[in-house]
């Protein structure tokens, strides 16, 4: 559209420049013509001045004076009428200069010049309908940005913890969709490590809260320091749904003994998850009661 529109300037600048010379050349026509007819007219004046005095002399007729007479009237209505030419072509010259013709079978305006005015208001409203669309196109990017980083903010978090552990159980897989209020992963929190024994219920007396305990992981020389922290019933019911492992089932009349074990290697011992499940063997010291009990469990409770 604008390469079209500078063609029609081009021509509409053509144009007008030789419209324009062409009025100058009839305007300066039209000047000369008004010069002889005024010497036309002078000379028509004079002619009736003489027959009107040569009529009173007797010397000429009436009827040449009125021939002479209408000779002037003409000569100087000729006269008029080409001042009056002259008069339009210097007005349509000057709306020439400003755009504007005025000729017979013209609009104010030659073709090409309309269609310039009519590219101009088309590339005014492609300007126009450019600049909605880049305000736009900047309303979408900041849209997008906000997208993007709400997006980033729903596909990773960062969580601490509030202490140390390994990943006992992963539930999700990398990209997967999760949902509020579900279980994604479970971990091992080792600082508080604990054993379940169980042991005949003939013995449950012997074995009370805060009594010391010798706990050794079978399979090596290494004795942990242990504390009796409860006593149950073969028939107590147990809800721990945090425990890593399954407690050992009871077999019989039997009491469930948990022994809390004191801090060791054990508690940071992240690659061998804390050696959760491992059997023990456990030595309540007494003197009038000794007694060695094989687990099937090391539990302890996770976050």
């Amino acid at each position: 559209l604008e390469a079209l529109r500078a063609r029609l300037g081009r021509r509409f600048d053509a144009y007008s420049k030789a419209m324009i010379n062409s009025i100058e050349q009839q305007i300066a026509i039209s000047r000369q013509r008004i010069t002889m007819l005024a010497a036309r007219r002078s000379a028509s004046a004079a002619e009736l001045q003489r027959n009107s005095t040569l009529m009173v002399r007797g010397v000429v007729s009436q009827s040449s004076v009125d021939e002479a007479q209408a000779t002037e009237i003409a000569a100087s209505a000729e006269v008029e009428v080409e001042n009056l030419t002259l008069k339009r072509l210097e007005r349509q010259l000057e709306a020439m200069r400003q755009g504007v013709f005025l000729e017979d079978g013209q609009n104010d305006v030659p073709y090409s010049h309309q269609r310039q005015d009519e590219l101009a208001i088309q590339i005014a409203d492609l300007d126009a309908r450019a600049a909605e669309s880049r305000t736009r196109l900047g309303e979408i990017s900041k849209q997008l940005a906000e997208e993007a980083r709400r997006v980033d903010s729903l596909e990773r978090a960062v969580m601490t913890m509030p202490f140390n552990g390994v990943i006992w159980r992963n539930n999700v897989v990398a990209g997967a969709n999760v949902v509020a209020g579900n279980e994604l992963l479970r971990v091992l929190d080792c600082r508080d490590l604990f054993v379940d024994i169980l042991v005949p219920e003939v013995d449950f007396d012997q074995i009370y809260p805060h009594r010391a305990a010798d706990v050794r992981i079978l399979g090596t020389d290494n004795v942990i320091d242990g504390e009796v922290i409860s006593v149950r019933g073969n028939s107590a019911v147990i809800e721990e749904p945090t425990l890593a492992a399954m407690p050992p089932s009871g077999r019989g009349r039997n009491a469930r003994i948990r022994v809390a074990l004191a801090n060791s290697s054990f508690n940071t011992d992240y690659s061998n998850f804390c050696h959760v499940g491992r059997s023990v063997q456990v030595r309540f010291h007494t003197r009038s009661f000794t007694m060695a009990q094989w687990l099937t469990r090391l539990w302890f409770s996770i976050w």
